[in-house]
């Protein structure tokens, strides 16, 4: 188990006899307010823990828990949690220092603001990581106006859900790793566009756009492409990133970072596609 320097400790007395540690995974955290912290893969360094049953400790009622997630769901009621071990998230890289994703990278842009080093639900920068609607916090098979959550299909208007929904529950970023993560509005896009450079590149064979600062620090957004309709479109010649800022003059699209071979810019699509997020810290 790695060493590394803590900035949570959680600690509840457990009710059982006996205690099991595990490596780290994703833990997500749920409380009864209905918020979600999002510890991270590879934010944990250990788990602690005491007889529990997968199949049997998980009701609808018990909200407080832990949900332990690897290459399987978990569900574990909070009173066998006994401590949770996390890694500090507030440090900052030019570049990753090492596989541990995600990191918090500066570009030394003017505002302060740090860009991830990958997508939500990636594994790596070069990974395309999860698609979502503006909006939603979760996966599907189709992205389309009939089946977008934030849609009425009698009326044939889209739900308002707010201008801005950075920090916000429909924030998958802030949702799904919590802390000070955050979608990028339209004006953190500009800010990113306005004092960097991009080039066209390829990382371990996958294309998209390398963003360099004004302190040599580098992200790289891969070409993951849109969801629509049951179907992957432009993979490996674009990118699409959600900023978290709706359009004001049509409140179907929301704004985009969007990046080609031939063009870097912010744009706007309709919020009921599956796109990347990248999200931003400060």
């Amino acid at each position: 188990m790695k060493k590394t320097t803590l900035f949570r400790m959680i600690s509840i007395i457990s009710l059982f006899a006996g205690t099991v540690s595990m490596p780290a995974q994703n833990l997500y955290l749920h409380y009864d307010d209905g918020k979600v912290l999002y510890l991270g893969k590879d934010n944990v360094d250990s788990i602690t823990f005491s007889n529990y049953d997968a199949d049997s400790v998980y009701h609808e009622a018990i909200v407080s828990q832990v949900v332990h997630t690897g290459y399987e769901k978990i569900h574990v009621p909070i009173s066998s949690i006994v401590s949770i071990s996390c890694v500090a998230q507030d440090k900052s890289y030019t570049t990753c220092p090492d596989d541990n994703h995600p990191h918090m990278i500066d570009l030394g842009l003017p505002s302060g603001t740090k860009w991830a080093c990958c997508n939500v639900g990636a594994s790596s920068p070069e990974s395309f990581g999860g698609y979502y609607a503006w909006g939603e916090t979760s996966e599907k098979d189709n992205y389309s106006t009939e089946n977008y959550k934030y849609y009425n299909s009698r009326t044939r208007e889209h739900k308002n859900i707010g201008s801005d929904i950075a920090g916000t529950s429909y924030d998958v970023a802030h949702v799904k790793w919590g802390s000070s993560w955050r979608m990028p509005s339209l004006e953190q896009i500009q800010e990113l566009l306005n004092n960097s450079t991009s080039k066209w590149t390829s990382v371990n064979g996958v294309n998209g756009s390398e963003f360099t600062g004004p302190n040599g620090g580098k992200v790289f957004l891969p070409a993951a492409g849109y969801h629509e309709y049951g179907h992957l479109e432009d993979d490996g010649c674009c990118s699409y990133c959600w900023s978290s800022t709706l359009e004001s003059s049509f409140s179907y699209n929301a704004h985009i970072l969007f990046s080609s071979s031939d063009r870097t810019d912010w744009s706007r699509d309709f919020r009921r596609d599956g796109h990347c997020v990248r999200p931003v810290s400060r």
